[in-house]
């Protein structure tokens, strides 16, 4: 289970009420969307989202992205619900397991699943990014820093620091080398407030992938790790330089 380190590091990233999912919503938003675990609870139940017309289940991959759907939001909130029981009307009784605010700029939307500690009301926190290439084109490159400490990334020329719960987008590293490897390093403070190495690697940068990358302390060594996602669209690839 993803201990407390996480899970308060989210709650500054998305913010997760305990309202009862609304029988008739006043405003209906369909957004596209893809979504990504970072770590499934001991309960997997199906999880579903309203679609333009019917219910979706949400696909909960831990490896890489899920298929692109479309989903319903009721008043901005994307809200996630599993199937508990029957009414007796005969329709499924929904019971809430996450819920999130999209902003009303997105129209393309990563679901990004974060478990609660135990005995939490709600089984997930969910971070919602914006995934369209737009506003977060291909060889670009997105963080997030899930752990309780203050970090700082440098991918290439670029520099960013973030404290606990935040995020950064990072433009597209151009001081590579021929293989377009360029140097990645993760540092953390530490709580006497040294700054600690916590991984040192060369990473291939394109523009024809983004890339996720989310530092946090493994919960069973209790050591600051990074996960890298690579996102690589369907379809054919936009062309390289001097093609």
């Amino acid at each position: 289970m993803i201990k407390h380190n996480i899970t308060s590091a989210v709650l500054i990233m998305a913010s997760i009420g305990i309202l009862a999912l609304p029988a008739n919503a006043q405003e209906k938003r369909v957004v596209k969307a893809r979504a990504i675990c970072f770590e499934r609870t001991a309960e997997t139940p199906d999880i579903f989202i309203s679609g333009p017309k019917e219910p979706y289940k949400i696909l909960m991959p831990v490896e890489g992205f899920s298929m692109t759907f479309k989903c319903a939001l009721d008043q901005g909130k994307a809200i996630f619900y599993k199937e508990d029981g029957v009414k007796p009307d005969g329709t499924p009784r929904r019971k809430i397991v996450a819920q999130t605010k999209v902003n009303g700029s997105m129209s393309k939307v990563l679901f990004y699943f974060v478990p609660n500690k135990e005995g939490a009301k709600r089984l997930y926190q969910v971070i919602a990014m914006e995934d369209g290439l737009k506003r977060f084109p291909l060889g670009h490159t997105r963080l997030l820093n899930l752990s309780d400490s203050e970090v700082v990334f440098q991918l290439g020329e670029h520099v960013k620091r973030l404290s606990s719960g935040k995020s950064a987008h990072v433009a597209e590293v151009t001081k590579r080398n021929d293989f377009n490897m360029a140097l990645v390093v993760c540092k953390m403070k530490t709580k006497d407030g040294q700054w600690r190495t916590i991984s040192e690697s060369r990473t291939r940068f394109t523009n024809r992938k983004r890339l996720l990358v989310v530092s946090y302390v493994n919960p069973a060594t209790r050591q600051p790790q990074l996960k890298f996602y690579k996102d690589i669209p369907i379809g054919p690839p936009p062309p390289l330089p001097n093609e």
